[in-house]
């Protein structure tokens, strides 16, 4: 009898655990497909971007070629060290229409000449440095020569940037036209240059590098020098 009950004991565990050996593989099998289905989502986004990145290279590639057959430069001589921007405009990293843009020049502004190009159709293009009071980071880009006229003794006067304040010069550092009467006046131990901000009643306000702001005489201010 007790072999019996033994016997039969073997046979229920071997029905229990066969029955839950097959629950398990289920279980994993189960598991893998989900993994399986989410590996092949995965695969599908990539491919597409992929295919995304593609089609931009191809882009990219072709505007580099276009890019390369625009930028032929001519660079010619150039006799004017200085050139009068009237009106506001800016500086360019190259000499194109479409090319990034350094930093805004001011209107009525001195703009230094380092060289001169015929580019994109011939047009004349100029390297110069603007006058800055700030960093002077990007200080020196392209600008159309159209944008530009020449310094001459008829605008020489319109200049805002840059003028310039000798050395001995009474200066008021104030803000406010009507505190310079009771502001003590210093002489300048150094050249100071700046924009030209303002004028009224014979008096002409700058701003300096360094945030410093001051009155002059306007007679006192020195413009650039014509060639």
């Amino acid at each position: 009898m007790r072999f019996l009950n033994v016997v039969s004991l073997s046979l229920i565990l071997a029905v229990i655990l066969g029955g839950g050996g097959c629950s398990t593989v289920a279980k994993v099998t189960g598991g893998n497909e989900a993994k399986i289905a989410n590996l092949e989502s995965e695969n599908h986004t990539l491919t597409d971007h992929i295919a995304s990145l593609e089609k931009e290279l191809l882009r990219l590639q072709a505007e580099v070629a276009s890019f390369e057959q625009r930028l032929s430069l001519n660079y010619v001589e150039y006799h004017s060290s200085k050139r009068f921007v009237p009106k506001p405009s800016q500086i360019l990293a190259l000499p194109m229409k479409d090319a990034i843009i350094y930093r805004p020049i001011e209107q009525n502004s001195v703009v230094t000449v380092f060289d001169a190009v015929a580019a994109e159709g011939q047009e004349l293009w100029l390297y110069v440095s603007v006058p800055v009071y700030d960093s002077p980071i990007n200080m020196k880009g392209w600008i159309k020569e159209s944008d530009t006229v020449a310094l001459t003794k008829d605008n020489v006067k319109l200049v805002q940037s840059d003028v310039v304040v000798g050395v001995g010069t009474m200066i008021y550092e104030v803000f406010e036209f009507e505190k310079i009467s009771g502001t003590k006046p210093v002489q300048a131990s150094s050249e100071l240059r700046g924009r030209l901000e303002e004028k009224k009643n014979g008096w002409a306000r700058l701003s300096c590098p360094g945030g410093l702001t001051l009155w002059v005489l306007e007679k006192d201010l020195k413009y650039p020098e014509i060639e």
